[in-house]
């Protein structure tokens, strides 16, 4: 809860942050609503600018549907992940095999998470 405290101040500087405030509200994208009901706004990668080789400035988030077409895109993305990788997730099994049913990958890896991000680690990414 944000309190704001105008005691002192002229009826026009407290007029004008409540209109501010307003006007912020009523133009911002997260105050709006979304799609499935979330309260954030579908943020689609952005165009890299000249010159720029920063990969955070880009979103690679996908929208995946399906477990077989999910787990084999994180292990394609964990093998060709250059600096970092990052594991979100309430229950992660090392031993599970990525990708299953005589799919292989593109070198024939072993499938398991524990040896694709030992592959990773061994080629410097963290």
């Amino acid at each position: 809860l944000l309190e704001l405290d105008f005691r002192g101040s002229r009826q026009e500087s407290i007029q004008g942050w409540c209109n501010a405030i307003t006007l912020t509200a009523q133009l911002s994208p997260r105050t709006r609503e979304q799609r499935f009901g979330s309260f954030a706004p579908i943020r689609y990668p952005a165009e890299p600018k000249h010159g720029d080789r920063h990969m955070l400035r880009r979103s690679l988030a996908r929208f995946l549907i399906g477990g077989k077409a999910t787990f084999k895109m994180i292990a394609e993305s964990i093998q060709l992940a250059k600096h970092e990788i990052f594991i979100l997730g309430f229950w992660v099994t090392p031993h599970l095999p990525l990708v299953r049913e005589g799919n292989v990958l593109p070198d024939n890896s072993d499938p398991r998470l524990s040896a694709l991000l030992r592959v990773a680690a061994d080629r410097g990414v963290r």
